[in-house]
């Protein structure tokens, strides 16, 4: 994961202008919490999975956080919901992506979106 965007409906960066611009180009020089590894168990289909946790939380551009959780498998078995699992081994890597208190361009122009511009996706590449 490199860059993170906010795009409109045709995919078109927005909030492009001024100093808390709408995205990251590189996740390089962000500043991230890093909150100490836990041992959980992940609920499966077939029982639960044991798996180390790491989660990282970044604030972005004063707009909004984006956290990145891991899970390590400590184990083997079949993870995920009740019409959509799927069979993990002991080493495994599994991270989910999480994004909130995202501020979207409205169309208003206000700070670094253009008048016009409506935030409608988040882009990662």
């Amino acid at each position: 994961m490199d860059v993170l965007r906010e795009v409109d409906s045709n995919s078109q960066s927005v909030g492009t202008q001024g100093k808390d611009k709408h995205s990251i180009h590189t996740f390089a020089i962000q500043t991230f919490i890093t909150n100490p590894m836990t041992i959980t168990d992940l609920n499966g289909s077939a029982g639960r999975v044991p798996v180390a946790t790491v989660a990282f939380q970044s604030t972005v551009s004063n707009i909004g956080k984006l956290g990145i959780d891991t899970y390590v498998m400590a184990g083997d078995g079949i993870v995920g919901p009740q019409n959509e699992t799927w069979a993990v081994r002991m080493g495994d890597l599994k991270w989910n992506i999480r994004i909130w208190d995202l501020t979207f361009c409205d169309g208003s122009g206000a700070g670094v979106c253009t008048s016009g511009d409506v935030g409608q996706y988040v882009e990662l590449e």
